[in-house]
């Protein structure tokens, strides 16, 4: 049995800083924030294993942009039994996916060697840690 828009469990998904939009026979879930995104693993297993659904994601502790897709669901053969339906609304009682804010710390950055140090090569290192720094946190070196 297909469910209805309104009695589809993925819309009634919590989640932290995602939207969630309906395309065709699947639910798209986006990051609303920058952040780190961050997967109850052991549910998406269990979720995966029932058969007939299918909810691929991005990995466990990545970071994300806003609007950026993170996962999708469907249900692969576009029916499923009720007792599929009640499983997959036991496992879906608590949030799955959030995104998790960046939160901004200071940080410093040690180069070493003595190439460096005596100028006899340029450092390449430090640029592009301070720019994913600056990117991912605001934080400057």
């Amino acid at each position: 049995m297909m469910p209805q828009e309104s009695q589809h469990p993925l819309q009634r998904v919590k989640t932290s800083h995602m939207t969630k939009n309906r395309q065709r026979a699947r639910l798209v879930f986006f990051a609303e924030i920058d952040g780190l995104f961050k997967i109850d693993e052991d549910r998406l297993f269990e979720l995966n294993m029932l058969g007939t659904t299918s909810l691929p994601s991005i990995h466990n502790n990545m970071g994300v942009e806003k609007g950026k897709q993170v996962a999708a669901f469907r249900i692969i053969p576009l029916v499923c039994e009720n007792e599929t339906m009640d499983k997959l609304k036991a496992i879906l009682s608590k949030p799955l996916f959030s995104v998790k804010p960046y939160r901004a710390k200071t940080a410093s950055l040690l180069i070493t060697g003595t190439e460096v140090y005596e100028g006899k090569i340029k450092d390449g290192f430090k640029p592009v840690i301070e720019a994913k720094l600056k990117k991912n946190t605001g934080l400057s070196l």
